[in-house]
């Protein structure tokens, strides 16, 4: 794993569209409890489909749209599923957001560990909430490490999918590092699979 340094600065636009992200948060907690979710979840007019990693199903009792963004809470698909209980939550950027990850991750990096990037990052809108202890790209999503108000650290990822800018984030009181970052990894790869060719 690396972190980037770079003095890239990015666009007005660019900072615009990031800072949109935390307009559209999902609400903590699954509203579902002692049933079997769905695997998959359409939103914005069936425009795009949120499907979770393996053994996690999005909870459409969670789901938000503001506008032209959208958002979901994801946990395991049954309270006894064998996978390690975890809250992901899925963001979905604005049509034409995902042009903000054309700066390049060396770029995005040098704006979200700024003061003005990590307020984007804040959910509250306070950079002195959010730490950045890592970032790293693969297969062109950009992967963060983050620190909310001096919290627990849990694991971000940021890709371009049809045409939006896509988060996902993954906590769990329990869930080792190494499994937070793999479910975001995989939940950006089932988002990316449910949503082909859009």
């Amino acid at each position: 794993m690396s972190t980037w340094i770079s003095k890239a600065r990015p666009s007005a636009a660019f900072l615009i569209m990031l800072a949109g992200l935390a307009a559209c948060q999902p609400v903590p907690g699954l509203g579902t409890r002692g049933t079997t979710l769905a695997p998959e979840i359409a939103l914005l007019g069936d425009s795009f489909t949120v499907r979770g990693p393996a053994r996690y199903c999005p909870d459409p009792g969670t789901a938000r749209e503001t506008g032209d963004a959208a958002s979901v809470v994801l946990g395991r698909c049954t309270e006894t599923a064998d996978a390690p209980p975890a809250i992901l939550t899925v963001t979905v950027g604005p049509a034409g957001s995902a042009s903000v990850m054309a700066a390049g991750g060396p770029a995005l990096v040098a704006f979200l560990t700024s003061p003005a990037g990590r307020g984007t990052l804040s959910a509250r809108g306070r950079a002195a909430d959010i730490r950045v202890a890592k970032a790293l790209e693969r297969d062109g999503a950009l992967f963060l490490r983050l620190t909310d108000r001096g919290g627990v650290p849990y694991w971000r990822g940021m890709a371009a999918m049809a045409g939006r800018l896509v988060t996902i984030s993954a906590r769990g009181n329990d869930l080792p590092d190494a499994s937070a970052f793999d479910l975001v990894r995989d939940a950006i790869k089932a988002v990316r699979r449910a949503n082909p060719g859009r």
